[in-house]
């Protein structure tokens, strides 16, 4: 039975030595350079205001940590937003230039609806402005010709309170 469970030094040369510590500071130099930057989502095409942006239209890029307040830090948050300001290519994606997607459209016909109690009144209408779910829009009665305010609905209908 072997005893001896330490296997054999062998003694290094000063070159290798000088090779060992020449590769511990290049490694140190690159993880303090990497420790610089921060991966951030950028567009990999020019994205144009009022595009929904998806996965393929975004890659990571590195990027300086000290200048990298205000931007988007995460892909998920990007993906299924729309642009309102164009989107130049290889660029950080500021916060303020993504908004939730329009579900009305200016100059498209939406219904609108009114609900009290059971009663539910529906009708056409032309919508005066764009909005995303949950915004209040205005859009025009087709048949009255009246404009009114309601709370743009996922479905993109227009949900009308009463006054």
């Amino acid at each position: 039975m072997k005893t001896d469970l330490i296997p054999q030094a062998r003694a290094l040369t000063v070159e290798e030595l000088a090779l060992q510590a020449e590769q511990a500071r290049r490694t140190a130099s690159l993880s303090r350079r990497e420790s610089r930057y921060a991966p951030l989502p950028v567009p990999a095409v020019t994205i144009y205001p009022g595009q929904v942006i998806d996965a393929s239209m975004l890659r990571t890029r590195p990027w300086p940590r000290d200048r990298a307040a205000g931007f988007v830090d995460d892909a998920r948050a990007i993906i299924g937003r729309m642009a309102v300001r164009t989107l130049v290519r290889n660029r950080p994606i500021p916060a303020a230039a993504l908004s939730a997607p329009y579900v009305v459209r200016k100059g498209k016909t939406v219904r609108l609806i009114f609900r009290e109690g059971g009663l539910e009144i529906t009708a056409l209408a032309t919508a005066l402005e764009d909005a995303a779910a949950g915004r209040l829009v205005a859009v025009r009665n087709v048949d009255s010709g009246r404009t009114v305010y309601g709370i743009a609905q996922p479905d993109g209908t227009v949900l009308v309170k009463k006054p």
